[in-house]
């Protein structure tokens, strides 16, 4: 049995409004990765072809956002179609490293006189590469179709019209769509987050850990300091800092550079820290850095666990918000197909056993409304907590004219569903205040086609509520399982209408007998299958 309120109109164009931005971003998302996706597969349809490289060497260039940033610069000559061709492009979109150890690399693969193969553009013989993009820019295609499925299933499942009973009031179940499609959807939701921490945990901590563990091996080699600074990557209050020296070393009686320091990658806050770092390495300075025995042109200065590393610790917050969502959407599919004490839509009121029980039997809400304002509460605290720290890093960007515009539009939706749980908390506040329903059936579980009184009572401002409706509710539930998933279908087989007053405030309270359909089923429970009133 429960309390029904009818969604209005309003909140539907609310939702969709909220709903189009999850579709619009990642619509846009997809279009903005779909075109290098296009691009970087092209790639791979152009020829190889033998190419000798003529020039090649590293080139260092201040980076946009301040510090350094390195460059390949190569040259090289092939044949096509019996002409002679040079180019200088090493990827169809090359990007600068902030890493002189990565470009030093690709300049000693690609060394002058060396002979490699290039691919060459079959429709513009002029066009060619080294190397072709990475191609795991393809996975950020289905990663933006999840918004736009988000987006899209949420607009079609608020506005999809609700199944009508039949005549008679009566429904199999053989005819209701799965009850778990809405469970997927949070599934799927949750995962997007999950998926997103889990990468950038990866990228930012657990690559960097094992760095770590393998350079504790890295024999110790004597260096030169070449420069040392503290690097501003911003002119305002939003400034963050990173530690840049450059060094020289010498290997099996070659010299080589590096400027890495240590092996967290991006520049954090507080530059007193980087400041002392910086005073120890002045230029001209001895010191020791450790080299890769395998690889003479990876080195580092510092490779140990260092401050910095523990932002990396940062993304575990959407790790535990993507499994803590999937483990209690599925805890509560579980709870749904065992338990039945919560009704499928309203209040949740407390389902009537089988088989007549004497005595009277109070209704309560399956959640109290103090318990639904601590979790809203908690909810918007550990979603914001988390937007707040990318969110700062778009502000930043603004505050320095330097604005990332696929952060900001990435964080649109995330930023509308903060500011949702923001005014869910004031919602759940004033929900408080609402006046609430009490309702008492006597005897607590009739037995079918027994009779029963129903009385109810509106505490509070009872002037306040412009309808009160109580509905007698019968339902059918199938637990069953498909392949690996456990499924439970619903079905509502019985409905009626007991109370219906549209001026409750004047009726306060009332009482009302009915009657449990001799023809209909009682309460049933097994492994299975459910009937609930």
């Amino acid at each position: 049995m429960r309390v029904s309120q009818t969604a209005g109109i309003g909140g539907k164009v609310f939702g969709t409004i909220f709903l189009l931005f999850f579709f619009a971003g990642g619509s846009f998302f997809t279009w903005f990765i779909g075109k290098e996706v296009i691009g970087t597969v092209a790639t791979y349809t152009w020829k190889a072809v033998p190419c000798e490289v003529l020039s090649s060497s590293v080139e260092e260039r201040e980076a946009r956002q301040g510090g350094k940033s390195f460059r390949l610069e190569v040259r090289y000559r092939y044949e096509f179609n019996q002409q002679t061709f040079e180019s200088q492009k090493f990827l169809r979109k090359p990007s600068p490293f902030s890493d002189y150890g990565k470009t030093a690399r690709l300049a000693q693969r690609y060394s002058v006189g060396s002979r490699t193969q290039c691919f060459v553009n079959p429709k513009n013989p002029a066009e060619a590469v080294l190397q072709r993009g990475p191609f795991w820019v393809v996975i950020g295609i289905p990663f933006g179709l999840i918004f736009v499925l988000i987006g899209a299933g949420g607009i079609f499942f608020l506005w999809r019209p609700s199944r009508a009973l039949p005549e008679g009031g009566t429904e199999s179940i053989s005819e209701k769509p799965s009850a778990t499609k809405a469970m997927g959807f949070l599934i799927l939701f949750f995962s997007v987050f999950l998926i997103i921490g889990a990468v950038i945990f990866t990228l930012m901590f657990v690559i960097p850990a094992v760095k770590i563990l393998n350079a504790r091996q890295w024999p110790a080699v004597p260096c030169t300091v070449i420069s040392s600074e503290v690097q501003h990557h911003s002119g305002d209050d939003s400034t963050t800092y990173s530690v840049d020296i450059f060094y020289r070393y010498t290997i099996a009686g070659r010299e080589h550079k590096s400027n890495r320091y240590h092996f967290f990658s991006g520049s954090t806050s507080g530059d007193e820290g980087k400041a002392a770092i910086v005073s120890g390495y002045p230029p001209g300075s001895s010191s020791v850095c450790y080299v890769n025995p395998n690889d003479p042109t990876d080195a580092v200065l510092q490779r140990g666990f260092t401050g910095e590393m523990w932002f990396g610790l940062l993304p575990l917050l959407f790790v535990a918000v993507g499994a803590g969502g999937i483990v209690f959407t599925a805890r509560a599919a579980h709870l749904k197909s065992t338990a039945g004490a919560q009704s499928s839509a309203g209040t949740g009121l407390r389902q009537i056993p089988g088989g007549a029980q004497s005595g009277e039997a109070l209704l309560k809400p399956g959640i109290s409304p103090v318990a639904k304002l601590f979790g809203t509460l908690f909810a918007a605290l550990f979603w914001n907590g988390i937007v707040s720290v990318f969110l700062w890093q778009v502000v930043k960007g603004w505050q320095r004219q330097r604005p990332e515009w696929f952060l900001t539009i990435f964080l649109i939706p995330f930023v509308l569903i903060g500011l949702f749980l923001i005014g869910a908390i004031f919602y759940q506040i004033l929900y408080l205040f609402n006046p609430r329903p009490r309702l008492v059936l006597n005897p607590s579980a009739p037995s079918l086609g027994e009779s029963a009184e129903l009385h109810w009572e509106l505490s509070g401002r009872a002037d306040r509520v412009t309808e009160l409706l109580v509905v007698l509710e019968g339902r059918e539930e199938a637990t069953y399982r498909r392949g690996t998933t456990t499924q439970t279908d619903t079905s509502v087989f019985a409905r009626l209408e007991l109370v219906r007053e549209n001026n409750p405030g004047q009726t306060r309270s009332g009482s009302i007998r009915l009657t449990i359909p001799p023809d209909s089923m009682h309460s049933f429970k097994s492994s299975n299958n459910k009937i609930i009133w």
